[in-house]
């Protein structure tokens, strides 16, 4: 909670005095707080762009929380109603969220967020922001330069950037790093089910969500990596005929979907239901049906179906990026869950063809 009031409330003091003069120019900035540390972003198509980053490194490192009584309320105040209007939201978002609570490592509840988002005083955010930038100056720092830069050019930028959080460079302690956890393998039997009530007690639809585990892309061995192929080559299978037996025959809600899911390098097939036609158990007994019918399903396709289908999501996995900034997302997510497989759409896409 201290990290969120503390990254709106020191944007929105470099909105007027630095960010939008800086956005009409063509340049941008952002950063984030969480459990993996601190990120910071800076771009924009200007070869005053590194004169730019050390401006706005300054000015997050000069900006201080308590000559800003003001700006804490009103960043309180939004926390407070954002965390409220969760209640809100469509039973979809909320099975997601129980699931993430469930699974995700660490996490916090609604309720958690709510009570600290209560309670908090400017004095904490304060704290928070001096343990913040002393840590950030000794922890170990990555950078990531993409795009239309020189070598000399990045290697300036990232040195500016040292330079101004006095950062001897690679040393200190890491942070966390976000963990899922493995269900338990039940053979048979329901696994493990998690039933909530709907928050909005006016909302009339439910949700079901239910996950299935199929291994993880950590390490990257071969087996592991033609695992998670199968399992993209069998979610495709199952989509469209997921889709029409639930959602255009059966009816039983307008969001109908079944697809292959990554979290945390966890990768598994997710099947998703909403709607008021039935209740979420009989919804669950619906969709366990289907699973029945999965054996034969794949039994009636042809080797030659099977392998244009892995060719076509093969084709899919080498698309190019069309923006700088996915191209630059894509290394910066092998960079933030220490994988480092540059190679991973490649390797990716030979493995769906071996399918």
């Amino acid at each position: 909670v201290a990290a969120r009031i503390y990254e709106a409330m020191c944007l929105d003091a470099l909105q007027e005095k630095l960010l939008y003069d800086a956005q009409v120019a063509g340049l941008a900035f952002n950063f984030s707080v969480s459990t993996r540390g601190v990120q910071l972003f800076f771009g924009g198509f200007d070869d005053r762009l590194a004169d730019f980053a050390s401006q706005a490194m300054d000015a997050v490192l000069s900006f201080e929380p308590n000559r800003a009584p003001g700006g804490f309320e009103v960043q309180k105040d939004k926390l407070r109603r954002e965390l409220e209007s969760f209640a809100s939201q469509p039973p979809i978002s909320q099975a997601a969220y129980w699931a993430g609570l469930a699974l995700v490592m660490p996490e916090f509840s609604l309720e958690e967020l709510q009570r600290s988002a209560k309670e908090i005083r400017l004095s904490d955010v304060v704290q928070f922001a001096s343990k913040l930038w002393d840590s950030a100056r000794g922890e170990l720092k990555t950078s990531l330069c993409w795009g239309n830069l020189r070598p000399a050019e990045g290697d300036m930028l990232v040195a500016k950037l040292r330079e101004r959080l006095k950062s001897p460079g690679t040393t200190g302690e890491e942070a966390p790093q976000p963990r899922v956890a493995q269900l338990p393998v039940t053979p048979v039997g329901p696994g493990v089910a998690l039933v909530h009530d709907v928050m909005d007690k006016l909302e009339e639809n439910s949700a079901v969500e239910v996950l299935f585990q199929g291994g993880t892309t950590r390490g990257g061995d071969a087996a592991k990596l033609q695992r998670l192929a199968e399992l993209q080559v069998l979610a495709s299978v199952m989509s469209d005929q997921f889709y029409e037996q639930l959602r255009t025959r059966e009816q039983l809600g307008y969001i109908v979907s079944c697809r292959a899911d990554r979290n945390e390098g966890v990768f598994g097939i997710v099947f998703v239901v909403q709607g008021a036609a039935k209740s979420a158990l009989e919804v669950l007994g619906r969709i366990d049906a289907f699973l029945d019918t999965v054996p034969g399903m794949l039994r009636a396709k042809t080797e030659a179906e099977i392998t244009q289908l892995a060719d076509s999501l093969a084709q899919a996995r080498l698309a190019r990026p069309q923006q700088l900034l996915s191209a630059a997302e894509r290394c910066w997510g092998e960079i933030r869950s220490h994988e480092f497989r540059w190679t991973r759409p490649l390797d990716e896409a030979l493995a769906i063809r071996q399918v």
